[in-house]
């Protein structure tokens, strides 16, 4: 951190939220006191709340020469995209009072609410408790998947019925010429498509739960047995400090691929999640893998800084498994079809084999030029107006239309595509019951290894309301948490506005958040070698030690400063970017949608495995192995079904024409 501020000189700075601080009506020295007409600028205006909600409290608190709203519930849900959505209304449905916040506009935010919709994938229709659900993840996570929380994700879908529930909030999936829900069903699983959340948001609103919108969680807080007790925020909106307390907390917080530099998701998705748990020496398992498609790079994509090294993509026509028949290699030829026992194979199953498939024509040098460094494909688009109205072809005949006629574009017959890695992966040890984590009373929900994300979400989501829900019930009085906590994460935030560097000496936050993008970007393509990991880990070293002391933020506004939003980023997406490569560097082996150039194969003997990273309090990161969880196929048959000696899943064999 800069210069330290005493209390003192902080509470006379400039910067301080002054309107915020100003109209406080009371100031309190105990969590007891109440204060309900003093709800900030984001939330609904529900003083008490509806549908069990009675107990939800406004107050304001004090500490030294600090001050901070303080908002009181059973249970605070962090992230407003699928699974914060799905969280707070199920913890709603079983009457515990829920305060929802979200670093963006509640609806509008997350990978949910930024994408052109979700494409969502039910389990609701399995027959076999679970166990096909398991079956399906274990191949489509390539082995890398924790087999009984995959079960137990089946059973959640089966349970809470989430196509019924989205489209009762007013989100219709897509029908086909039949008027048929389009999809597929792979194993009692249905895929479709445009599940917009908007509406979700909506309903929630009016049952009268409380929403923050605009509020940037900075920390968790722990009560003095380690136990959650809520988080510490500051609204991004007027600069205002808040306190969210609660017995339970759910972290919803999605992934960090916004730190990748090639995504088409969430600018909100930077890591703060994933930090909370890092910082604490927690392991994580799974960061080394991306999830991956590829975006048309016309009519909406750009180029965002001026070294043009980085192509930046909105989300047109995301490319996948399901309609790899149209994915071509820069000499206009399809590849995908002779990798597959049955050509025709369409469907979500098909997705892992889309991408080897991909990295194939990649080794080969059959890639488009992309960026400039080969990283491109061709998704073929004539004739695509005549398909039948299924899989993803809705929206993109919809996107085409709209493009011509609104922006006069006209799409070529070869549209070339660039990797998009449209989230990251990464979780904690849970309970795979429950998801609760290692801290007794906290949620981590993170995006999971997978092509059926949005499965998993909204399982693990349900799970976990379900059981805090059950929990709260059972404790009379919400947590204590310690001031000195909350001061230290303010300090930390505020001290970015207050730092006053020498000119010419500062760098601008905006500059440091892209240099992390850039190295990430570079050392973390869809074909990835061990020079450049070492590359990128030496220049991810080097902004920890030279540019964060020297990191300013030119606009010192409380109001949608996005110098001081990205400033605060920069903690969790460095975190983030350093777990993923110690991650990366210690697989060496190519198990999709994971691909090393050095490392060309397969490797089950000593990567069918997670790999744990996490750090300590000095600053050293550790990579261990540990046992995949196989209680539904065994190991051997993992090994049976993804053998490695076959040349199908070796990336330096080109794929076989058909």
């Amino acid at each position: 951190m800069g210069e330290e501020l005493s209390r003192r000189k902080f509470i006379k700075g400039s910067v301080l939220f002054g309107a915020a601080a100003a109209t406080t009506a009371a100031m309190a020295t105990t969590v007891g006191a109440t204060l309900t007409s003093c709800a900030p600028r984001g939330a609904n205006d529900n003083s008490g709340g509806t549908n069990g909600n009675d107990r939800v409290a406004t107050m304001q608190f004090a500490s030294g020469d600090l001050s901070y709203v303080v908002h009181e519930a059973d249970i605070i849900v962090v992230g407003g995209g699928m699974s914060g959505l799905n969280a707070t209304r199920v913890a709603n449905d079983n009457g515990a009072s829920v305060i929802l916040v979200d670093k963006g506009p509640v609806g509008h935010s997350g990978n949910s609410g930024v994408l052109w919709g979700q494409s969502f994938v039910s389990a609701e229709n399995n027959k076999d408790d679970g166990v096909s659900i398991a079956n399906f993840f274990a191949i489509d996570c390539m082995g890398i998947m924790n087999q009984e929380q995959a079960r137990n994700v089946g059973r959640a879908h089966v349970e809470s019925r989430p196509r019924i529930v989205i489209e009762q909030s007013g989100n219709l999936f897509q029908r086909d010429d039949d008027n048929k829900v389009v999809g597929n069903d792979v194993e009692g699983m249905a895929a479709t498509h445009n599940a917009l959340y908007k509406q979700s948001a909506q309903m929630l609103t009016k049952r009268g739960i409380p929403i923050y919108s605009n509020m940037m969680m900075l920390d968790i807080l722990l009560d003095d047995k380690g136990n959650s007790a809520g988080i510490v925020a500051i609204s991004l909106a007027d600069g205002s400090a808040h306190v969210f307390r609660g017995k339970k907390t759910i972290l919803c917080t999605g992934g960090y691929h916004w730190a990748t530099g090639k995504t088409g998701g969430s600018p909100e998705s930077t890591g703060e999640g994933h930090y909370a748990l890092l910082k604490r020496g927690y392991a994580f398992k799974d960061m080394e893998f991306p999830q991956y498609d590829f975006c048309g790079i016309h009519p909406f994509g750009y180029r965002p800084d001026k070294e043009q090294d980085q192509i930046e993509l909105a989300v047109t026509f995301p490319v996948n498994g399901e309609i790899h028949k149209r994915m071509l290699n820069k000499d206009g030829v399809s590849y995908t079809l002779g990798f597959f026992d049955d050509p025709s194979k369409q469907d979500l199953s098909a997705f892992q084999g889309a991408l080897i498939a991909t990295a194939k024509e990649f080794y080969q040098n059959k890639a488009t030029s992309g960026d400039g460094s080969n990283n491109g494909i061709y998704f073929n688009l004539k004739g695509l107006q005549d398909e039948p109205n299924s899989q993803s072809y809705p929206s993109y005949k919809g996107l085409m239309r709209f493009s011509t006629k609104n922006l006069n574009y006209n799409y070529p017959d070869n549209l070339e595509c660039l990797v998009n890695e449209y989230s990251s992966a990464g979780v904690p040890a849970q309970n795979p019951q429950t998801c609760e984590h290692e801290i007794p009373g906290l949620y981590p929900i993170f995006v999971a290894l997978s092509a059926g994300s949005s499965t998993w979400n909204w399982g693990q989501s349900y799970l976990a309301a379900k059981d805090a829900s059950a929990k709260v019930a059972e404790e009379a009085s919400l947590p204590a948490f310690s001031p000195d906590d909350v001061q230290s994460a303010l300090l930390h935030a505020y001290d970015y506005l207050q730092r006053d560097v020498k000119d010419g000496e500062g760098i601008r936050s905006t500059e440091v958040h892209r240099r992390i993008q850039r190295a990430f970007y570079k050392g973390q393509d869809f074909m990835k070698s061990e020079d450049g990991m070492k590359t990128m880990l030496a220049e991810l070293e080097r902004i920890q030690k030279e540019d964060l002391p020297k990191m300013v933020c030119k606009d010192k506004s409380l109001n949608f400063n996005r110098d001081w939003k990205m400033a605060m980023e920069i903690d969790s997406m460095l975190y983030c970017s350093l777990a993923t490569v110690h991650a990366a560097m210690a697989r060496k082996e190519s198990r999709s949608p994971f691909f090393r150039s050095d490392y060309p194969k397969m490797d089950n003997t000593n990567f069918l495995c997670y790999l744990w990273v996490s750090v300590n309090k000095n600053g050293v990161w550790n990579v261990e192995k540990g046992d995949v969880v196989d209680t539904v196929l065994p190991r051997s048959e993992i090994m049976r079904l993804l053998d490695d000696s076959d040349p199908k899943y070796d990336i330096s064999v080109p794929n076989k024409s058909v």
